[in-house]
């Protein structure tokens, strides 16, 4: 019941006419399909850090709207973009289930609670760099085979424990040097 709750008071915020006005006004802003899915994808998640059920519900009715102003956008690409929000960052905004149950200590279980004990929020929701760290997780830089552009510019110093690079390229390269695995220039294309 609670979770319906949600997306009723979701909707009524999205379908109210300043927020529907305001929907307007961003809807006029793409001109290409590319931009209108960036821009659905990033008023997805900005929403979500707000309530998921409001994104859910407005990301939808943007979806709507832009499709009717750009109509060579790819269906499947704005769909996507629309419950990015939903998919990725709702867990680290005000509506995040997990944070607020392991804030309140009736809600947690005996036996976890003796592991975690009370989490509060300053160190969930409201944690900045909890938002920084799961945004690089997700981006998958933290993961250590991961070679961005930058990183190889940078001299390396290796050292006698650091494991070999597993790079995610395709193909191999003359201009790799050796021992070096794979290129990923044209991983990023």
């Amino acid at each position: 019941m609670q979770m319906a709750l949600i997306i009723i008071g979701g909707y009524v915020v999205a379908s109210s006419p300043p927020v529907y006005a305001l929907i307007l006004r961003l809807a006029a802003v793409p001109k290409t399909p590319k931009s209108a899915v960036v821009l659905v994808a990033a008023f997805s998640m900005l929403t979500s850090l707000i309530s998921w059920g409001f994104s859910l519900v407005i990301s939808g009715i943007l979806v709507r709207v832009i499709v009717r102003n750009v109509p060579r956008v790819d269906y499947r690409a704005i769909s996507a973009a629309g419950y990015l929000g939903t998919g990725t960052v709702w867990a680290l905004g005000l509506s995040s289930s997990a944070a607020l149950l392991m804030a309140t200590p009736a809600s947690i279980p005996a036996t976890l609670f003796k592991i975690s004990g009370v989490i509060p929020l300053r160190e969930t929701i409201y944690s900045w760099p909890s938002l920084a760290t799961a945004a690089i997780s997700h981006c998958g830089f933290d993961d250590p085979g991961f070679t961005s552009p930058c990183r190889r510019a940078l001299p390396r110093r290796r050292s006698r424990l650091a494991s070999p690079r597993v790079s995610r390229c395709r193909k191999p390269s003359d201009a790799t040097p050796r021992g070096s695995g794979w290129n990923t220039r044209h991983y990023f294309r």
